[in-house]
């Protein structure tokens, strides 16, 4: 099956979905970008609490390909 095209912020496909993160996932957020292996491969030094994280996901975790 093909990737289904769902506009500039969403890419889907059987069984993943792409997208950005929204303040909702920031929680969950903060549980992988505090966990020591993520970290070696997406370091976010400032986030370490549940704020952060929320601010994180409101600036789109450099969907706009600044990071990377």
């Amino acid at each position: 099956m093909a990737p289904e095209d769902l506009g500039p912020d969403r890419l889907a496909s059987r069984r993943l979905v792409l997208r950005r993160p929204t303040p909702e996932d920031a929680a969950d957020a903060l549980l992988m970008l505090t966990d020591p292996l993520t970290a070696l491969f997406h370091a976010a030094p400032d986030v370490t609490d549940l704020a952060s994280a929320i601010d994180w996901c409101e600036r789109g975790a450099a969907w706009d390909g600044t990071f990377a």
